[in-house]
């Protein structure tokens, strides 16, 4: 900006060629004269035209205007001022996930770029700062990726989950973690003495340095939002019990080693210890229970028959381990992949795939088919178009066994799912418990939609987000369908998107869900009725074992036997905190 507004001052010129410069009147520009003087033609056509000065000043103040305008529209601190301000008055949770939002938000506006044209530099720091808030449904996209993100009704999801598919696979990330705080820190621990207090939220992991030796690594990150690392030997460290334990409405922890992990994993998933905290007791601190861990990256939830990925012996519960961009050839882009089966063993290969799957966009797909005598569905996003689609569907097709995939359905509004739900349950139904920051409210099925008969399941699984989990959940906790596959994502808010003086996009949580068992499934994902899962055995054979066991249920036939995935089998948790 200041380069323009030094040009348009310099080029001010008079009808007789003098520089206008402040109120101190007019002089002769002789230096600029004598410059333009080397070259005679252009300083006479200079001199001679009074439409040309016009024309330049008023390009030149234009062209400040415009920088001044777009620079204050994008000034990454007006952003951040924004963005922050936003979360500040909607977000649900008003403990902030135990932080201190005004001083998070002065520790992150101090990262901020002074210029940042494309503001990926900005979204950074944002989404850094939002990634505090441990939550679903809360993200910062630039001005180009929100022309991706649908309008700003109110919806139980706005923006696709973070999944992808790309040479025959479809993967998903992880769910969210709920980093434990903590609550007791004995003062002579070394933890204190490096500056860990009460409050502070800590994630523990152990690793092997470069000479071979375990260390145990404390995450540690203030309620100011600044973060930090201490590192302890663990040969340095006592060595306690073998495996955790519950003594007092409390988890002992005495162990740093994978099985231990793995333990108090099982322990924290178990609902009936909800409300314990954990005893790390070689470190000297109790913590919350926090979230369970999950395997860190993105895992292979599906393999496409005959892709790259079925050649290469890619299995479900495989997980992707590195990905990275191939120069186009022959018109058409590539990646390179690194695959880790579930045994440990790792795959590497390329493949060619279109761009927009290696950015993670893709498009929504509805379809309907008879499979015998039982009408199978499926759509991925809940809106008033689909749920029509679906109207027509159940009324032309006449079936009386229905089963809806919902496998890959990301969510939607809640308009829309109420008027799903309304197809089978009778109108004035509680759906859902919507806890807001000040209020709470009972969704209900929308009336005028009269509630259909007949045998119904639905398929569920990892990419199943939101309004997909929750009518699901709805439909299982009435008992009026059968809920079959894998468990769910998890992502389950209330939420609505806000535009920025920017043009981007902030998409914020409002409310939390509870379904009408009561049960809050943010963080944790609904657990089928029966839990089946695909193998790349059945796949290569055409088959679809879940959407064989829900037929198997609609159909009153025999069951196939239950395959439970590695991840989601009892005490299997990832090695990690």
């Amino acid at each position: 900006m200041h380069f323009y507004l030094a040009c348009a001052l310099s080029m001010m010129m008079s009808w007789d060629g003098n520089l206008l410069v402040g109120c101190q009147g007019p002089r002769r520009f002789k230096k600029q004269e004598a410059m333009l003087g080397r070259a005679g033609m252009l300083n006479k056509i200079w001199r001679g035209s009074r439409l040309l000065r016009v024309s330049v000043c008023l390009l030149l103040i234009g062209g400040t205007a415009a920088g001044a305008v777009f620079y204050l529209r994008h000034k990454p601190s007006r952003v951040f001022d924004a963005a922050w301000d936003v979360v500040n008055t909607h977000y649900y949770d008003r403990t902030f996930n135990g932080y201190d939002w005004v001083k998070v938000g002065q520790t992150f506006r101090a990262k901020l770029p002074w210029w940042d044209s494309r503001g990926f530099d900005t979204a950074e720091v944002i989404n850094s700062m939002l990634r505090l808030l441990e939550s679903s449904h809360l993200d910062y996209q630039t001005p180009a990726q929100a022309e991706f993100a649908i309008g700003s009704e109110p919806g139980a999801d706005l923006i696709f989950p973070d999944s992808m598919e790309m040479a025959g696979l479809s993967v998903i990330g992880p769910r969210h973690m709920k980093a434990p705080i903590i609550a007791q820190i004995e003062t002579d621990s070394y933890l204190y003495k490096q500056g860990v207090r009460v409050g502070d939220h800590i994630l523990i992991g152990i690793h092997k340095d470069e000479n071979g030796e375990d260390v145990v690594s404390y995450y540690v990150t203030k309620i100011d939002g600044r973060n930090f690392e201490v590192k302890v030997n663990k040969s340095q460290m006592a060595r306690g019990d073998d495996a955790p334990y519950i003594e007092n409405r409390r988890i002992v922890f005495g162990n740093f080693d994978a099985a231990s992990f793995v333990k108090l994993n099982a322990l924290r998933t178990d609902p009936a210890n909800a409300d314990l905290t954990v005893f790390y007791r070689p470190s000297g601190i109790i913590t919350t229970l926090g979230g369970a861990a999950t395997d860190e990256g993105l895992s292979v939830i599906d393999v496409q028959k005959d892709s790259v990925a079925d050649r290469e012996g890619i299995e479900i519960g495989s997980f992707l381990r590195g990905m990275t961009s191939l120069p186009r050839q022959d018109g058409e882009d590539g990646i390179a992949l690194t695959i880790q089966l579930p045994n440990g063993e790792e795959r590497k290969f390329e493949a060619k795939v279109p761009i927009s799957y290696i950015e993670g966009w893709q498009p929504y797909h509805r379809s309907a088919e008879k499979v015998g005598a039982t009408l199978v569905i499926r759509f991925d996003k809940f809106n008033d178009e689909n749920v029509d689609w679906v109207g027509m569907q159940l009324k032309e097709q006449n079936s009386g066994a229905v089963i809806f995939d919902l496998r890959n359905n990301s969510g939607g509004t809640v308009k829309a799912m109420q008027r799903f739900l309304g197809y089978f349950l009778p109108a004035g139904t509680t759906i859902m418990e919507q806890r807001g920051a000040t209020e709470t409210e009972m969704i209900k099925v929308s009336d005028g939609n009269a509630a259909l008969s007949g045998s119904l399941a639905v398929l569920v699984g990892p990419a199943s987000a939101s309004a997909a989990e929750v009518s699901a959940a709805a439909l299982q906790a009435y008992g009026r369908a059968t809920i079959v596959g894998r468990k769910t994502s998890g992502d389950v808010l209330m939420a609505r998107a806000y535009r920025l003086p920017n043009g981007g996009l902030i998409q914020v949580p409002e409310a939390a869900l509870r379904d009408p068992k009561g049960r809050d499934l943010e963080g944790s994902g609904l657990t089928p009725d029966i839990t089946v899962w695909k193998t790349l055995a059945t796949i290569r054979e055409g088959r679809d074992l879940p959407l064989e066991a829900a037929l198997a249920v609609v159909t009153g036939a025999q069951a196939p036997p239950v395959k439970v995935p590695p991840a989601e089998a009892p005490g299997a948790a990832a090695a990690r905190p």
